[in-house]
């Protein structure tokens, strides 16, 4: 609609000139009701109840300059759209996407809480970042949303409040599997964190980026088994202890780990208790001579 609607700048036609919307005779005109194509020039067809005049026609030359500097056609019918998120003012759904990747990108780069390691799978690095943006489907969080529970108390310690990080760190079993990571990794006690805290590796002391994301791809596997062992919990009734919740954490790392890891090949050969060489190598090629025998602790 040439008046109603906004296609000419950032306002309608009719706000910016509101005494020529109030002369025209038909309000609903279209676009193509008042442009003509004539031997190729663009002309203006007008329906005024009275001629401009005055104020009106002050008006009416700054709508006819802007609309000479707007491309309206070659006169078939066709208005030379053009895309200006493109070079070549194209529009193709394949730009639009790489266009939106790039944002969503730069977007996570300027958010610390989002994080990503190539050595854990998609779901487990979606997961994290629902933990640290307090996402997780806890007792807590459903009571807020106003699912009616019969109690909002932890299913494995009963001790308090099921919370996205009594869940994951403050609950008896989570705390006594944490210590064991930290003591297979030669971290010594481990300290209550923050999850933020915790799944950041900032224990880590690796001057090697390759041994940084193995570690921290042990310390997300720690915080994904965790969550499942809560669910069996309460939708199977499942038990699990430390020892056996801590062997599934070194089965299951290991497996991603060497999955992701092409070049070298990294092998189960045994376990050993000195996985920080992982921090300190300042590369990786030691690795298939040492095996994988380093990564496990006793």
């Amino acid at each position: 609609m040439f008046w109603k609607e906004n296609w000419l700048g950032e306002t309608c036609l009719q706000t910016k000139f509101n005494w020529l919307f109030q002369f025209d005779q038909d309000k609903d005109a279209k676009v193509s009701d008042r442009v003509t194509w004539v031997n190729g020039n663009c002309e203006f067809n007008w329906q005024w109840c009275r001629e401009p005049s005055g104020r009106t026609m002050a008006e009416l030359s700054t709508l006819i300059e802007l609309l000479n500097r707007y491309p309206l056609g070659s006169g078939n019918d066709s208005v030379p759209w053009k895309w200006q998120m493109a070079a070549n003012g194209v529009f193709t759904t394949k730009k639009l996407n790489n266009i939106i990747m790039e944002k969503v990108y730069a977007c996570e780069k300027s958010q610390p809480e989002t994080m990503r390691n190539y050595l854990v799978p998609k779901k487990v690095e979606v997961f994290i970042w629902r933990a640290r943006k307090k996402r997780l489907p806890t007792l807590s969080e459903l009571y807020k949303t106003g699912v009616d529970l019969h109690s909002v108390r932890c299913h494995i310690c009963d001790n308090d409040v099921e919370s996205n990080e009594h869940a994951l760190i403050f609950c008896n079993l989570a705390f006594d599997v944490w210590s064991r990571v930290y003591k297979w990794w030669g971290f010594g006690q481990y300290v209550y964190m923050s999850i933020t805290k915790t799944f950041a590796g900032i224990v880590n002391q690796s001057n090697s980026e390759l041994g940084a994301n193995i570690w921290r791809a042990v310390e997300w596997t720690c915080g994904y088994i965790l969550w499942k062992n809560r669910n069996s919990k309460i939708f199977k009734n499942k038990n699990s202890c430390a020892p056996s919740l801590l062997n599934e954490i070194q089965i299951l790392s290991f497996d991603w780990i060497s999955k992701r890891l092409k070049d070298p090949k990294i092998e189960w050969c045994s376990c050993l208790s000195n996985p920080q060489i992982y921090l300190f190598n300042s590369s990786f090629c030691y690795l298939s001579i040492i095996g994988l025998d380093l990564f496990f602790a006793r």
